[in-house]
């Protein structure tokens, strides 16, 4: 008779302790599956496991969905009516995620999954979700396996994920209800997420029946974000959703009216970096009445921010060296102008940020440029701050509020913004920009 020599006896026992506890079948190197835990009784055997890409050696963090796997098979001629999986109530189901396959069929809830749908054969509560056949069916389980996927919402620690029960054709059946039978798994606490910081600027500036490309820029760690969404919205009105690649997200804006803009773009976030959000201000300049023939048209270059000259050209087909007259609401500019080859040239300096109507008069042809000057740096200080929130919070839900402006508002909008407000203002005229807090 052959011995077991000390080192093979303790590897047998610790293999044998692993399996009776439900642990791991597979290693720390990839997604895992929890040994099936498993029983019966006189009408049917079962078993119940938990999987997960999250899973590593037993664990999953906070936050993490995995799958739990419910197998029935009939014993004898036996007819399954329902299954129902209980768990604790940490474990939150994830909406459209049971699948079911039996007698060569497959079926599911999720109405853009495969198989044949059977939305109402699936019932949910707290702590629980059951499939049933429905008008009084049955399955010959040979065998029925049913997956549904839950969000672990619970404590640190060890959990039992719960166990099963059924009901069968047969009126005498016992023990068929197996509560807490696992198996287990250990739940822990997610590492902390990279805070990130969102800006948003809109170019060229708004103007009303014209597009405009919204931009939001997420960076977390000192780089690009890559992963998540940012959902923009005006006025707490959503006008599209971006995805984030390199750090960069748009969307296209054409504003239908003048007036008032309040532009708030929202990270969500990713399960490594936390959600910000940022909001700027303005005005969306009202869109130019149409010119009548032969009337005198307005170019501007870039767009005006009070103290910086700004080039005003106007071309018309009048007679050379027939006056200009060039105004600013209502306020005469550039005094002295006459056409030379067909144009004018007035260099203009605001004063005053807002809405303007530059107005062109040659003769008897008039026409009309609306546009709107920013303020000198770029804004007030504190524009575009980012509510302050939790890890993973997505912000305030009202995208039409900015929040407290902070530091980093001050930031952008204060000496800073002083000092890129000149030459530079000028070279990029089109983009107003504000940075947002983490949330």
């Amino acid at each position: 008779m052959s011995r077991l020599n000390r080192p093979a006896l303790v590897a047998l026992l610790s293999t044998s302790a692993a399996i009776i506890a439900g642990t791991t079948a597979a290693g720390a190197a990839g997604a895992e599956t929890m040994t099936p835990v498993t029983g019966g009784n006189d009408t049917v055997s079962f078993s119940r496991t938990v999987g997960s890409a999250a899973l590593v050696d037993g664990k999953v963090k906070v936050g993490d969905t995995v799958t739990i796997t419910n197998r029935i098979d009939r014993k004898l001629g036996w007819l399954v009516y329902s299954v129902r999986d209980n768990h604790p109530s940490c474990m939150k189901a994830v909406p459209n995620t049971s699948v079911w396959t039996v007698s060569g069929g497959t079926y599911t809830n999720n109405p853009d999954g495969p198989g044949t749908k059977k939305p109402n054969e699936v019932t949910s509560g707290d702590g629980w979700v059951m499939i049933d056949a429905t008008g009084g069916g049955s399955w010959e389980a040979k065998p029925l396996i049913w997956t549904q996927d839950y969000t672990v919402e619970c404590a640190p620690g060890t959990l039992n994920t719960g166990g099963l029960q059924w009901s069968t054709t047969n009126v005498f059946e016992k023990n068929n209800n197996q509560s807490n039978v696992g198996p287990t798994i250990t739940v822990e606490t997610p590492a902390p997420k990279t805070a990130s910081a969102t800006a948003v600027s809109v170019t060229p500036a708004p103007k009303a029946g014209e597009t405009s490309t919204v931009k939001a820029t997420v960076t977390a760690g000192g780089s690009g974000a890559t992963g998540g969404t940012v959902e923009f919205f005006n006025n707490g009105a959503s006008i599209g959703t971006g995805t984030v690649a390199a750090g960069v997200a748009t969307t296209n804006w054409k504003p239908a009216a003048g007036g008032a803009y309040s532009l708030k773009a929202v990270y969500s976030g990713t399960a490594t970096i936390e959600a910000s959000n940022a909001t700027i201000t303005g005005t969306v300049a009202a869109a130019d009445p149409e010119p009548e023939p032969g009337a005198p048209v307005i170019a501007v270059n870039g767009s005006p921010k009070v103290g910086t000259a700004t080039p005003v050209v106007v071309t018309s087909d009048a007679s050379e060296g027939s006056a200009v007259t060039l105004t600013a609401n209502g306020a005469a500019i550039c005094s002295g102008l006459v056409l030379a080859n067909g144009k004018a040239t007035c260099q203009w300096t605001p004063t005053t940020a807002g809405a303007v109507e530059l107005k062109a008069v040659v003769g008897a042809k008039s026409s009309i440029r609306n546009l709107v000057v920013e303020a000198a740096g770029g804004g007030d200080p504190g524009d575009g701050g980012g509510d302050p929130g939790g890890p993973g919070d997505g912000g305030d839900p009202d995208p039409g509020t900015g929040g407290d402006g902070g530091s980093t508002g001050s930031l952008g909008g204060g000496s800073l913004g002083g000092l890129f407000g000149g030459s530079l203002g000028g070279l990029f005229g089109g983009i107003t920009d504000a940075v947002g807090s983490s949330n």
